[in-house]
């Protein structure tokens, strides 16, 4: 009798076992697959680590314990909602999610929206876009998917060169400009229309890259303006964002941001730039 009670045990326990696991991997999904590996996310300087079915790297840690890998959860066209193992509080289980919308633009960069409100949990840190609910509840994607955002960030593959992540820069910026901020200085799109090259000689504390050139890395248009995120030709990958909108005769207004787009309203500088010659 005694035996029978062991094996019945054993069940019980096996059977919490399978039913916990098969409720924090319900409804995986899978990212692409060439973006599995390290990449950057420039925003932060973040190196997060993809697999197949999860993300790692995050650098969040929950009471200052870490955070291990986000699962992907669930897709809806190129949104992605990641979530943590459950952590434990003083009233029940809770999982962390975070809403993601991830565009290809190479296959070494990516660009990168992120669709949920800051979290605000003094126990989360540090403060990063997510959401907390209850290990029972379901998993919506318009209820953490809150986020209606023309700001992106960028993924940059570990190890891509400049080439790897150039696209073709926005069409009003087919052109040679001047730009009143500092005397004869030039800002030439003509050459390639996938790169910047900024007279860095003469005004080097503007789009400052090495040899003054810049690629163009994705953008993204709203209402009046266009963001465009530009990688710089130097060591670490960094990325600076131009909001530009364009005016009479080919001018165009813009304001260069020291960080990506995401960071827009941030440290920025104006830019008058009137074409010198036009390539459109």
């Amino acid at each position: 009798m005694e035996l029978v009670k062991t094996h019945s045990l054993s069940f019980v326990i096996a059977l919490v076992l399978v039913l916990f696991e098969a409720n924090r991997v319900a409804g995986s999904c899978s990212f692409p697959s060439d973006i599995r590996g390290v990449w950057e996310r420039n925003r932060d300087n973040k190196d997060l680590t993809f697999t197949s079915t999860t993300v790692s790297g995050f650098g969040l840690n929950y009471f200052a314990s870490p955070l291990p890998a986000f699962d992907c959860h669930t897709i809806s066209g190129s949104k992605y909602i990641l979530v943590s193992d459950f952590l434990t509080t003083a009233s029940q289980p809770v999982r962390y999610l975070t809403c993601w919308q991830l565009e290809k633009v190479t296959s070494s960069a990516y660009i990168l929206y992120e669709l949920t409100t800051l979290l605000g949990d003094a126990n989360i840190t540090p403060d990063q876009p997510g959401k907390t609910q209850a290990q029972a509840a379901a998993v919506d994607i318009g209820t953490i998917c809150d986020v209606t955002t023309d700001y992106f960030t960028v993924l940059i593959k570990d190890g891509a060169s400049s080439n790897d992540v150039a696209v073709q820069c926005p069409s009003s910026l087919f052109a040679n400009f001047k730009y009143t901020q500092c005397a004869d200085s030039s800002l030439m799109f003509c050459d390639s229309r996938t790169t910047a090259t900024a007279d860095y000689t003469s005004c080097p504390t503007i789009l400052n890259s090495a040899g003054g050139v810049l690629s163009c890395m994705g953008h993204q248009e709203s209402g009046s303006y266009t963001y465009v995120n530009m990688f710089k030709h130097d060591s670490g990958n960094g990325v600076t964002c131009m909001r530009i909108e364009s005016g009479s005769g080919g001018a165009v207004s813009a304001k260069y941001y020291t960080g990506d787009c995401s960071t827009a309203g941030g440290s920025s500088t104006d830019l008058d730039m009137t074409p010198t010659s036009v390539s459109r």
